[in-house]
């Protein structure tokens, strides 16, 4: 008798730890983002679509800084050609400039890489900006959302480099 009392004991603990493992989340595992919770009852096309949206909206905001970028580089170069100096305006231009640059660099899947720029002239730099803003516009203009383009990367790389080198030398000044 005290023999079934332990099976039945031991029978009734392995079924509960069963039970309970179905429904413990694993270790480490955290809650579906928002999206994915409303994704999970839609059909896969939806989905699809969805997501694809998503991504042609990130390509247009892109598309936006990209205007953006060249618009202050032009902004830049029109101040330093009218007034041969840089001022506080035109820094936080470059700072912006900077950033936006970043930004679309990290879109089209590029890294940062160094630069020496160093040789340049501060004119020939801002000439040199506003040139690669121009080109990064073309380019982006063109291509699709499909493209990765090593021109865009590359200028990306060249307008980060030359915003950073026009701050470093006007702070040499």
């Amino acid at each position: 008798m005290h023999k079934k009392h332990l099976l039945i004991l031991a029978v009734v603990f392995f079924i509960t730890s069963i039970v309970t493992a179905q429904n413990a989340r694993p270790m480490g595992a955290e809650k579906p983002s928002r999206d994915h919770e409303q994704d999970d009852g839609l059909p896969d096309e939806m989905r699809s679509r969805m997501a694809n949206e998503r991504l042609e909206n990130e390509h247009k905001k892109v598309i936006d800084d990209v205007e953006k970028l060249n618009e202050l580089s032009e902004e830049v170069a029109k101040s330093f050609g009218e007034h041969k100096l840089v001022s506080s305006d035109d820094i936080k231009k470059l700072r912006a400039i900077e950033k936006l640059a970043k930004h679309v660099l990290s879109h089209c899947g590029g890294e940062e890489a160094s630069d020496d720029s160093d040789h340049l002239t501060l004119p020939d730099a801002i000439d040199k900006l506003k040139t690669a803003t121009a080109n990064i516009e073309k380019d982006m203009k063109t291509g699709t959302r499909f493209v990765v383009s090593a021109v865009v990367i590359a200028n990306s790389n060249e307008v980060i480099n030359l915003t950073r080198f026009i701050r470093r030398s006007l702070k040499a000044d």
